[in-house]
């Protein structure tokens, strides 16, 4: 699963992917704001406020700090967001869907264990690439306005890993007694050693450590 060769390459075709997209945003951008695509300044503006949230946190930042970084007027912003509540949820529906995107992508063909390898690969990886927002995560978790999305996101996420654990017994891969186990166990291991690691100020190579550890203690109770 984590092996560091893998774990390079992939971080690395993931990374070209992403710096593709800002490139072509930016050539799109360098056309002038009149004739820049709705969907081109969308990004434009969840980029920005990725930048922002990160740096200063989401108390501070406002919607004209994020113009500002978007090089946009806070009108502008406003053309497509209403409120930075709104434009927060932006943000999480982006990686989430980020997420799925590549998880759909890497996992045709696989096993299902190797599914719920990938699962953890990306899950890793997406953390890594967004660790400026970690602050953020913590600060917006428990508001009113994002709990019923991160919600409803920790649920897809948590029918994904019980489907792959219900198909791989059925094929005969995994312990009958995982399905009431392995689901709620991985998630938790996920979402608790990233929690960990922030609250502990771990260093990058010590939390993948524990996590790879975590996950061999886990597909133990998986394996016939």
């Amino acid at each position: 699963m984590f092996d560091d060769r893998n774990y390079i390459k992939s971080s690395y075709q993931h990374m070209k992917r992403y710096f593709q997209l800002t490139t072509a945003s930016e050539k799109l951008t360098r056309k002038g704001s009149k004739h820049e695509q709705p969907e081109i300044r969308r990004m434009q503006i969840i980029e920005a406020a990725m930048v922002c949230f990160g740096e200063h946190g989401y108390n501070t930042t406002t919607i004209d700090t994020i113009g500002k970084q978007a090089k946009l007027s806070k009108g502008s912003v406003y053309r497509f967001f209403s409120s930075k509540d709104e434009l927060m949820l932006a943000i999480i529906e982006y990686i989430a869907g980020e997420f799925d995107k590549r998880f759909e992508n890497e996992t045709a063909g696989q096993s299902y264990l190797e599914q719920l390898e990938t699962f953890c690969r990306i899950s890793v990886e997406e953390v890594i690439e967004h660790n400026a927002l970690a602050d953020l995560w913590f600060q917006i978790i428990n508001l009113d306005f994002a709990r019923n999305t991160i919600t409803r996101l920790f649920k897809k996420d948590l029918a994904i890993i019980t489907n792959i654990v219900t198909g791989g017994i059925e094929a005969g891969e995994f312990r009958e007694s995982a399905k009431d186990t392995v689901p709620d166990a991985m998630m938790a291991m996920m979402n608790g050693s990233f929690l960990l690691s922030h609250i502990l100020n771990q260093e990058e190579k010590e939390w993948l450590e524990k996590f790879k550890r975590s996950w061999q203690l886990l597909k133990s109770q998986l394996i016939k």
